[in-house]
């Protein structure tokens, strides 16, 4: 049997395509991997079980911004009423939000006379629904529990301390104030979270307890919270009409939910400049340090990941003209046929 004669551009172009859309496969899985592994983003989805319907809004302050710990209800107030008024029937009560500082670093202590510096949070709220730390070891605690002397340290330093990770229930002392370890949380995990959280250990305490240390904290670093979002940028504008009013020029919103979503990323291509510099004097913490990185390289991916759509697109479109070119042969061919006159 004789086999039909494939031309070689024929072939080049098919090896083309299969390894174009091998690419954009993986460039997709590495995609979903990077937006994945920056959990602190995906609060919302954890508090709706996955069912939607909310949006996870974080408020970034400058250190002039006068936004203190007092401000904290009057905020949430704003935002319920101000949901309410748009028609959404909610109470403050059922809007998760969590507020913190970072302070600084301190030496932590602990009773085997062993001393290691850390990055202190003073963290309000729900802080560690935000968060989604891998918990290790013990519990964390929220604005709820009343506890002043408790605190989370990472896995990395219950080993410099204590040479274990089983430290639940042991003592540190922070300016020579004593705490005692409610909870121990992994290491950060991803490449831009390590990258971002630096070298020294992190130490998480509870705001009521800010006053229990020598440290002068006059204003919250930042203010996130979860609220419905039944219309499309709803949460966002709320948010952003209420902290507007006040601290205008002072605050970056940031909407966490869907941010790392193709139609979101496809708006930073345009904008890559303004969300790589920041044009306000704000001190971000590592984790949105860490999601500013990704979001970037994510642009990147979806830049090249469209210029690779643009080979298979193309084909397509050069078989449907070849195809189309060969029907309407046939068709004017057979029209000849049944016009030559028969003897």
């Amino acid at each position: 049997m004789k086999l039909n004669y494939i031309k070689p551009r024929y072939i080049v172009l098919a090896l083309i395509n299969t390894i174009s859309v091998i690419a954009i496969i993986m460039i997709s899985f590495k995609y979903n991997s990077i937006a994945g592994s920056l959990k602190y983003n995906y609060a919302a989805e954890r508090w709706t079980q996955g069912k939607g319907g909310a949006s996870q809004i974080s408020c970034y302050f400058s250190n002039d911004s006068g936004f203190t710990v007092e401000n904290v209800e009057t905020v949430r107030n704003s935002i319920a009423s101000s949901l309410s008024n748009s028609g959404v029937e909610t109470n403050k009560t059922v809007i998760p939000d969590s507020y913190y500082t970072q302070l600084g670093k301190f030496n932590i202590n602990c009773d085997r006379n062993t001393s290691y510096q850390a990055n202190v949070t003073a963290a309000g709220g729900r802080f560690f629904l935000f968060r989604d730390f891998d918990l290790i070891r013990g519990a964390f605690f929220n604005e709820t529990d009343n506890i002043y002397n408790g605190v989370v340290v990472d896995r990395s330093l219950a080993f410099k301390l204590y040479g274990s990770e089983n430290v639940a229930g042991f003592n540190v002392y922070i300016d020579g104030v004593r705490f005692v370890i409610t909870g121990v949380i992994a290491d950060p995990k991803s490449k831009y979270e390590k990258e971002c959280s630096g070298d020294i250990p992190h130490v998480y305490i509870p705001y009521q307890a800010v006053g229990l240390i020598s440290v002068d904290v006059k204003n919250v670093d930042s203010y996130e919270c979860i609220i419905p979002d039944p219309v499309e940028e709803l949460a966002y504008n709320t948010v952003n009409s209420v902290f507007n009013e006040s601290y205008k020029d002072k605050c970056l919103i940031i909407k966490n939910t869907d941010r790392f979503s193709s139609k979101v990323i496809q708006k930073q291509l345009k904008t890559m400049k303004q969300s790589v510099v920041m044009d306000k004097a704000i001190e971000l913490p590592y984790w949105e340090n860490a999601s500013r990185m990704a979001e970037f390289d994510l642009s990147i991916l979806y830049f090249i990941k469209v210029l690779l759509f643009i080979i298979p697109s193309a084909t397509c479109l050069f078989i449907a003209f070849i195809f189309s070119k060969r029907l309407r042969y046939r068709i004017v061919t057979l029209k000849k046929q049944k016009t030559v006159p028969t003897s």
